[in-house]
């Protein structure tokens, strides 16, 4: 696997048709939530995101966007190096 990056505002589905581990669902979960579920995040930026990764933030990590009110609005989780041919 590679990148999957899902925003909730471009799709037009219930944030319950995607749950990830923990039961995080786009739109439902709180950042709250999210914090109680998986503890201290290994980054964040103020209350908009939160991100956990592996020793290694090129092989996995999992960055979660909220929106004003607080609710998940866009994971992106990346569980592969990245490599680019130029």
């Amino acid at each position: 696997m590679g990148t999957v990056y899902v925003i909730y505002g471009n799709y037009d589905f219930a944030g319950t048709n995607l749950r990830l581990p923990g039961g995080l669902m786009l739109g439902w979960s709180t950042r709250e939530y999210i914090l109680k579920q998986y503890g201290d995040p290994d980054d964040s930026f103020e209350e908009y995101s939160l991100t956990y990764q592996k020793d290694d933030p090129s092989l996995a990590y999992w960055k979660l966007n909220f929106d004003e009110a607080g609710y998940l609005d866009k994971v992106m989780v990346h569980t592969q190096a990245y490599y680019r041919n130029n």
